[in-house]
């Protein structure tokens, strides 16, 4: 992942970012809540997601996307691809693991 966030090509090389104004987003153009989404996302959550996440690289004076906008920029050609790129920005919510033994667990001396 680069700094700006994942790149992903659409209408040109583009950037999608996670954070929590992407979460609030993504719930007021949905009404559902991000964190209780069970994996399984419609059309409508792809799109909303995509939408907030590459409005986080949109910088005034420059204009924000509208959905619609992105809509048409995610044309049948790209969906296996955005698929695979929401994913990576999904996986970066879980914790990463460490290489490595655990340290043991400490044992009960009583």
């Amino acid at each position: 992942m680069s700094e700006l966030g994942i790149e992903i090509m659409l209408d040109k090389p583009r950037h999608l970012v996670l954070n929590l104004n992407v979460v609030k987003d993504f719930e007021q153009a949905t009404n559902k809540n991000f964190w209780h989404m069970d994996g399984a996302m419609t059309g409508t959550d792809t799109l909303a997601l995509l939408w907030a996440s590459l409005n986080q690289e949109i910088k005034p004076p420059d204009k924000p996307l509208t959905q619609r906008e992105v809509g048409e920029m995610a044309d049948g050609s790209k969906w296996a691809e955005i698929d695979k790129k929401i994913a990576e920005l999904l996986a970066q919510l879980k914790p990463k693991e460490k290489k490595g033994k655990a340290p043991p667990l400490a044992k009960d001396r009583t």
